[in-house]
């Protein structure tokens, strides 16, 4: 199923306000006298510098590799926790504001905002936090200095907007369910704008694309323009210096689709629910999975392989793109999944009315690095260079 529009609707932006004076307060490490130790299986095997942030029931914790998890302080599971670049700083909610702490459990400061924070991330390559917290119909950005404890508000966009930075942290997309915008890190609108129809996908939820960074100054991301039988999937490239241009389109809503990390190719489930593949580059589009029911969850870092799902939505493959490439599994009852190195996953998987947090290597054995006896798990992963 494949599917995308163009519309014009537009988004409020600002420019940058000064700093302003932010509501922070250091505090001394919580005492966690009442937690329960997160299990491991011992010894899990892992690679070298791996440092994951995890919360579960209520507690953050860190696992390095070869060591047990630490619980460092009290959080929220959602939005997930976030580890910055360096693997020095952690970022997340807890009681409606943003908090970050040292990763080695010190210097833990609350970051009082106004609003629940709906998004929260590191900037790749400076320790600076983003967040966003919702404000009349808009989406405030704001942008917090663990080290001096400043807090910038860096612009407003449209509701609900979420972010993605470039690779080098120097731009982000901005994206809502209708309009996609590129800014430079400090709030600064670039380029043009590009505008969309908004589909909504229940009564109370409207579909926001997901942009994908193909370059430092590039931007893809498909869009859909409704959800009947006419619909068809834009991809579309913006860019910080040309005018947002279309890709390639198609017939069919592909909500379900991914796009490769390099851009050049969509999955997606077809109209008789199987997996296809479509090729941007030369618009063509092919079955790679007749199995009903498959679904996608990821694809690797190189865009060489995908993570499928087929019959049963719980047990995962990796597969390469070639027709003549052999599946190799990852884990098994598995909820949501993050790709680490070229052969590493972390993912979540069903633990009676909680999670577990397991760590894969693809093809071959998976070790327990924690568990929420109830709820959802929200984590974090930094690999050490």
């Amino acid at each position: 199923m494949v599917a995308v529009a163009v519309s014009l609707v537009a988004c409020n932006t600002s420019t940058p306000n000064a700093p302003t004076s932010a509501a922070t307060q250091s505090l001394p490490t919580a005492v966690l006298s009442t937690v329960t130790p997160a299990p491991t299986s011992a010894p899990v095997q892992a690679p070298a510098g791996l440092a994951v942030a995890f919360v579960a029931d209520g507690t953050l914790w860190l696992w390095r590799t070869h060591e047990d998890p630490v619980p460092l302080t009290t959080a929220e599971a959602f939005p997930a926790p976030q580890l910055s670049s360096d693997g020095s700083w952690i970022a997340f909610a807890r009681a409606g504001n943003a908090v970050v702490i040292g990763s080695d459990g010190a210097n833990e400061q609350v970051v009082q905002v106004a609003g629940t924070p709906g998004q929260i991330s590191w900037r790749p390559g400076h320790a600076e936090a983003y967040l966003t917290t919702p404000a009349e119909g808009e989406t405030v950005l704001q942008r917090f200095d663990p080290a001096t404890g400043a807090l910038t508000e860096i612009g407003r966009f449209g509701a609900e907007a979420a972010f993605t930075f470039a690779p080098d942290g120097e731009h982000l997309a901005v994206v809502t369910a209708d309009r996609l915008q590129l800014a430079d890190a400090e709030g600064v609108v670039v380029g043009d704008a590009l505008d969309y129809p908004a589909v909504a996908v229940s009564d109370t939820q409207q579909w926001r694309p997901t942009p994908v960074w193909v370059a430092d100054a590039a931007v893809r991301l498909f869009t859909v323009t409704e959800t009947g039988s006419t619909a068809e999937t834009i991809v579309w490239e913006a860019s910080l210096d040309a005018a947002p241009s279309e890709v390639t389109r198609q017939a069919g809503a592909a909500f379900g689709g991914l796009l490769s990390p390099d851009g050049r190719r969509l999955l997606f489930v077809q109209a008789d629910s199987t997996l296809g593949l479509w090729d941007l580059e030369t618009g063509k589009a092919r079955q790679v999975l007749d199995a009903p029911g498959s679904a996608a969850l990821a694809w690797t870092p190189d865009s060489a392989a995908y993570v499928y799902t087929g019959i049963d939505p719980l047990q995962p493959f990796v597969i390469g793109l070639e027709p003549d490439s052999v599946p190799r599994p990852v884990g098994s009852g598995v909820l949501s999944l993050r790709w680490l190195t070229a052969d590493w996953v972390l993912f979540t998987s069903v633990a009676g009315a909680g999670e577990q947090l397991r760590l894969a290597e693809v093809g071959t054995s998976d070790g327990l690095l924690g568990i929420s006896a109830a709820g959802a798990i929200g984590y974090d992963a930094h690999v050490a260079p």
